[in-house]
């Protein structure tokens, strides 16, 4: 690894940041659900106490969880945008050969745009319009958000893959 140029040195940064990043963001909107439920917070029934039932509190804790994910995903998916085209500028200026490590940061480029300017506002739109719909029977918005759901969870994870597969060959390499 000590002979990376400093651009590689960066980029091998950047692609492990945004790694890292990655999986932070879905950690934590895993965790909002699974945290924010009136059995796990401590004092939960004296600030929910005037909301009636318990699947009222259920529903307005997910609302909440829901809201702050959907700020979460918003602002990492800007991000997301500025690392690949900071990703892309910087194996561009490697002077490596490495023709597939700009393929694969390219395809990463395209997975934040089409996250981004697409797949997020529509899951947030989506998911405003189920948020207080039971998901027994499923609904047409239902199974639309779950569609998305699983195709923005699939491009994540490619590049996952792709940004491991780069940062692989940027310390294997001589």
């Amino acid at each position: 690894m000590s002979s990376l140029t400093w651009v590689d040195r960066l980029l091998l940064w950047i692609c492990g940041g945004w790694f890292f990043l990655t999986v932070c963001v879905g950690y934590v909107a895993t965790a909002n659900f699974s945290e924010l439920q009136p059995e796990r917070l401590r004092q939960a029934e004296s600030v929910l106490e005037p909301m009636g039932d318990a699947q009222a509190k259920a529903r307005t804790l997910r609302y909440v969880a829901s809201e702050l994910n959907r700020h979460f995903f918003s602002v990492y998916g800007w991000i997301n945008l500025g690392l690949a085209a900071v990703a892309l500028v910087l194996v561009g200026t490697s002077g490596r050969k490495a023709r597939w490590r700009t393929l694969a940061l390219m395809l990463c480029f395209g997975i934040a745009a089409v996250g981004v300017l697409y797949l997020t506002p529509t899951l947030i739109d989506l998911g405003r319009q189920i948020d207080f719909v039971p998901r027994e029977p499923v609904s047409e918005p239902v199974r639309q958000f779950y569609v998305f759901h699983r195709l923005n969870e699939g491009l994540e994870l490619l590049k996952l893959i792709l940004l491991t597969g780069v940062t692989v060959s940027l310390i294997r390499s001589p």
